[in-house]
């Protein structure tokens, strides 16, 4: 069994918010870089996350 990362959308694809874009399979983990200054952690380190279900963050939004 291999661990793996598939995608849904190639290099250069316009993507909405919310849009599946992958999936982790068998274990495999993954980094997520965003911006410190326009996004806001929802989850800590050693908390589980569900595909389609965990919100990792939110957008700070400008006023």
């Amino acid at each position: 069994m291999a661990r793996r990362t598939t995608y849904y959308v190639d290099v250069g694809d316009n993507i909405t918010m919310g849009q599946r874009i992958g999936m982790i399979k068998l274990g495999s983990q993954t980094a997520l870089i965003l911006p410190k200054d326009k996004y806001i952690l929802t989850v800590k380190e050693g908390d589980r996350v569900y595909g389609g279900q965990s919100i990792i963050a939110k957008r700070i939004v400008d006023n």
